[in-house]
């Protein structure tokens, strides 16, 4: 009976001791977790810090017509914050630029890359008028190898009509005016109608 006794008394002993143990792992797990997380929230608010900075100074570059700094500076920008929409913006505007100042073997690849941040810059922020503009603008002044398209902008800016009827206007006047010279003269009539306080005629473009 005393040897049962015992036994049970260590198996109590056995038992608490290990939750002990399994606590202190537990509690040290956790607190692992927590510095691992600390350190992705640091080098995260780091790599948003710096990829701003890096946005700054390549619309400053772009301003300049200092294109190869522009580039180097949004590079390094998407690579620390490719889900930042105002970064896929104006990557897309320096490679735009780049395409048209380019050479034939580097225009191509160019156009391309600007258009693909062009589209994610909508994709990311869907709402944002300045980024369907952007968008649109490629598709009417690219040729159709890398990616214009009139359908596709005339999408966009019936898009932008929805969110803002005197953008939406402007916008449908820039596409069938790309599409049509003819009707310049009915949409011209109708910006007029929509927005009287802007005048404008065909002679204006």
């Amino acid at each position: 009976m005393r040897y049962i006794r015992h036994s049970f008394t260590y198996s109590r002993l056995s038992f608490f001791l290990l939750v002990a143990v399994f606590s202190s792992l537990t509690s040290s797990q956790e607190q692992t977790l927590i510095l691992e997380q600390s350190i992705n929230q640091s080098n995260l608010l780091a790599n948003q810090h710096q990829s701003i900075s890096s946005l700054k100074l390549s619309l400053e570059a772009l301003n300049n017509h200092q294109l190869n700094q522009a580039k180097k500076f949004i590079t390094q920008a998407i690579k620390l914050s490719p889900e930042n929409p105002e970064i896929q913006f104006a990557h897309g505007r320096i490679y735009a630029a780049l395409a048209i100042q380019g050479n034939v073997f580097h225009s191509a690849s160019y156009a391309k890359k600007s258009l693909t941040s062009f589209k994610e810059a909508v994709r990311l922020q869907p709402n944002n008028i300045e980024y369907k503009q952007g968008l649109m603008g490629f598709y009417l002044a690219a040729p159709k190898i890398v990616g214009g398209s009139n359908s596709k902008a005339l999408l966009l800016a019936n898009e932008i009509t929805r969110l803002h009827a005197k953008q939406g206007v402007i916008a449908q006047i820039k596409v069938y005016l790309e599409k049509d010279d003819s009707r310049k003269l009915p949409f011209c009539n109708l910006f007029s109608l929509q927005c009287p306080q802007v005048k404008i005629c065909p002679m204006s473009f």
